[in-house]
C-alpha cells in the first residue's frame, strides 16, 4: 500500500505544480480502502493539454503493466521442472524460489546451474 500512497502523493504534487491550484481533487480513497470509497475526480481543474498528458501517462503505465503480465504468463506457462539432480533423478526443481539443498550442494562442488538443466530435445 505504501507504493500507492507514494504514487498518489507524486501525482497530487505534479498536478498541483502544473495547475497552480492547491485544492486538487483526485480520484483517490481517503482511507486507503476499496474502490467504493473513492471520491470523484474534478476534471475542470485541468487544461486540455494537462489532461492529454495525463492520458498519455496512464496509457504508458497500462502498456507497461500489460507487458509485465504477459511476461509473467509466459513464465507460468513454462511449468514443470527445469533442473534435475544428476545423482538422484527423482529430485527436480522448477527454477523458481529458493535453490533446493541438492542444487546448493552441487553449486558448492563447482557445478554450474546449466549442468543441471533437463534436456528437452
Amino acid at each position: 500500500m505504501g507504493g500507492l500512497r507514494r504514487a498518489r502523493a507524486t501525482l497530487v504534487t505534479r498536478l498541483t505544480e502544473r495547475t497552480g491550484k492547491t485544492d486538487v481533487k483526485l480520484l483517490v480513497s481517503t482511507d486507503g480502502g476499496p474502490v467504493s470509497n473513492l471520491k470523484p475526480f474534478d476534471f475542470k481543474l485541468f487544461s486540455d493539454k494537462h489532461l492529454v498528458d495525463l492520458q498519455a501517462q496512464v496509457r504508458d503505465e497500462l502498456e507497461r503493466r500489460r507487458e509485465l503480465a504477459q511476461s509473467y504468463r509466459e513464465l507460468s506457462e513454462r511449468g514443470g521442472p527445469a533442473y534435475r539432480n544428476p545423482s538422484n533423478s527423482a529430485e527436480t526443481w522448477t527454477g523458481r524460489g529458493r535453490h533446493p539443498k541438492w542444487v546448493r550442494e552441487a553449486l558448492a562442488l563447482g557445478a554450474r546451474l546449466e549442468d543441471l538443466t533437463i534436456n528437452q530435445d
